[in-house]
């Protein structure tokens, strides 16, 4: 005797449920019930498809898992020089306009973190780049350029699993010194 064919997938009309952990129980689901609704999802545990989990997204601070998630190894671009720098913002919200990180070294290059508290040309949202550290004084040479691919991270120190960050490959040159996210 076979069993009856199961549904894979459903579409639901109902309110959303709210789940709470129960000593004792595996889970209490609370929810509006209608007796009007009768879509089910039946499951079958012999589904392939249920052997798929949920990828972990890695915490701001664990930079090596950041970097394996979001940068992955490129198996065809050379790798001279690699660093991992962090600039503890206070009070960032009562920064100027535009703000720069301490100057931090990689590849015989110096570079800084350009950060717009407010945004730059863009309300309600931040805008970082990474930018050449040459000062006005030591300005770097006409034809000097450097090839980066790099991630900046913004993350909330009191919880590293809220962040926002953005990946780029960028070949910087005087005339291009800065690359980054203005959203």
């Amino acid at each position: 005797m076979s069993s009856p064919p199961s549904r894979k997938h459903s579409a639901f009309n109902h309110k959303p449920l709210t789940l709470r952990p129960q000593l004792g129980h595996d889970m209490l689901v609370d929810s509006d019930y209608d007796e009007k609704q009768q879509d089910v999802a039946i499951i079958s545990p012999e589904d392939d498809s249920m052997e798929e989990v949920a990828v972990q997204e890695p915490r701001a601070d664990d930079f090596a898992a950041m970097r394996n998630r979001f940068m992955p190894e490129d198996p065809d671009l050379e790798i001279e020089s690699e660093t991992t720098f962090t600039w503890d913002i206070k009070d960032w919200r009562t920064l100027p306009r535009r703000h720069h990180s301490p100057t931090f070294h990689t590849g015989n290059h110096p570079w800084k973190v350009l950060f717009f508290p407010a945004g730059n040309n863009a309300n309600e949202s931040v805008s970082f780049y990474l930018e050449q550290g040459y000062g006005e004084e030591d300005k770097p040479p006409a034809d000097w350029y450097a090839c980066a691919r790099f991630m900046l991270v913004l993350w909330n120190p009191n919880d590293p699993t809220i962040y926002l960050h953005h990946e780029a490959q960028h070949r910087f040159n005087q005339e291009e010194g800065d690359w980054g996210f203005t959203r």
